[in-house]
């Protein structure tokens, strides 16, 4: 188990480990967010109706239920942390973003992971439609390797055993098992209350 002591730093070096849960911010940008005991079909965003998602029926209003929910898991701010000062957190350097008040913001990741997996989902749906994708390949690629990334990173070392329904049909593997996750409720209200405001 890790201790929860403070981050150990030397000048020129980078912070060691000590302390830090898996996938968390290692600047303390952000608080640690509680853990919670559920399953994947519990989770905010489920997959419609996963048996005729497999037998490659996927109605319109399965994309757009899943969409939508999507939608609503991004916070009005993006995605983005505001941060004053920098300097006085020893962070690198913030992003741009064209904004016109141009506020110094970084980005926090599993938004970042969200915003790719719905470019990724918006453009399969278009090309199962027989329409041409929207985003660039090259924006496709690097989404699908940050989000390879982003599973690597968390390592998620739960046991998945076999699943069946009353009836015996077998289930999707994983979806029903009992797991440990941050409570992304959580996370999104901190991400909408420190959001940086967009004036337009």
């Amino acid at each position: 188990m890790l201790s929860s002591s403070k981050t150990e730093q030397h000048e020129g070096s980078q912070p060691t480990l000590s302390g830090f849960p898996v996938a968390s911010e290692i600047n303390a940008l952000v608080p640690e967010f509680p853990l919670r005991r559920t399953t994947f079909s519990n989770l905010t965003v489920s997959w419609p109706s996963t048996a005729s998602w497999m037998r490659g029926e996927v109605p319109e209003s399965d994309w757009d239920h899943l969409i939508l929910h999507l939608h609503s898991m991004i916070p009005h701010g993006g995605g983005f942390l505001k941060v004053d000062d920098p300097q006085l957190s020893l962070l690198p350097p913030p992003l741009i973003i064209s904004w016109p008040e141009q506020p110094t913001v970084y980005s926090i990741s599993v938004f970042h992971q969200l915003h790719c997996f719905t470019a990724i989902l918006n453009d399969f749906n278009r090309i199962q439609n027989g329409q041409p994708p929207i985003q660039p390949m090259r924006h496709l690629l690097h989404c699908f390797d940050f989000i390879k990334q982003a599973i690597l990173c968390c390592g998620d070392c739960t046991s998945e055993p076999h699943q069946e329904d009353r009836h015996g049909n077998h289930l999707q593997a994983g979806m029903d098992t009992l797991r440990v996750c941050k409570d992304f409720d959580k996370i999104l209200s901190y991400a909408n209350a420190h959001a940086p405001k967009r004036i337009k």
